[in-house]
């Protein structure tokens, strides 16, 4: 990866190019992505903008645009955090034309640094449809363990599907251990 990948906190100068984003990757991320099917226009995603500001406010969340050369590619991002419990999960996705090049298993790894860090986290969770290889292959390569198989978790498109739960603990992170 030669490229500088850089996450920024989502804000309402995004909304416009974020909505792009998705709707010119549509066909890609309704796959996997239940949402997909409700983002009808710029007014959908300014919705989704504010609630994740709202939660960033609140400690609860903190989504991030993903730049890579200076060119918006995706999202990745905190939710459910449990402040009580340290725990959160983590979801992402990647504009089609940037899979492939470790651009995503280089964001969440910042992000995985950011809540433990930022948010005080000690356990970090990802839940990937078991059938989504490429989504799996990102906390596979950041050696987090597969803890469970959550059989028929999630229903999109139709259809359900059997979820893997990963997850990684603050003792596990090397990216955090070396800022220590």
């Amino acid at each position: 990866m030669e490229d500088t990948i850089e996450l920024l906190l989502i804000n309402n100068a995004l909304t416009e190019p974020l909505f792009e984003l998705i709707d010119n990757n549509r066909a890609v991320l309704r796959e996997w992505l239940p949402w997909v099917d409700t983002t009808h226009g710029p007014d959908d995603t300014g919705k989704f903008i504010n609630f994740a500001l709202d939660q960033h406010a609140h400690k609860t969340g903190a989504h991030y645009a993903i730049f890579v050369g200076g060119s918006l590619c995706g999202m990745c991002g905190l939710y459910n955090v449990e402040r009580a419990t340290r725990v959160g999960e983590l979801g992402y996705w990647l504009a089609e034309s940037y899979n492939g090049r470790g651009i995503m298993t280089a964001a969440v790894r910042q992000l995985i640094a950011k809540g433990f860090s930022e948010y005080g986290l000690n356990r970090i969770e990802i839940h990937c449809a078991t059938s989504n290889k490429k989504s799996r292959a990102v906390p596979e390569r950041l050696n987090m363990q597969c803890e469970a198989i959550l059989r028929q978790r999630m229903f999109v498109n139709g259809r359900f599907h059997d979820i893997a739960l990963y997850s990684i603990l603050l003792d596990e992170c090397d990216v955090v251990q070396a800022s220590r």
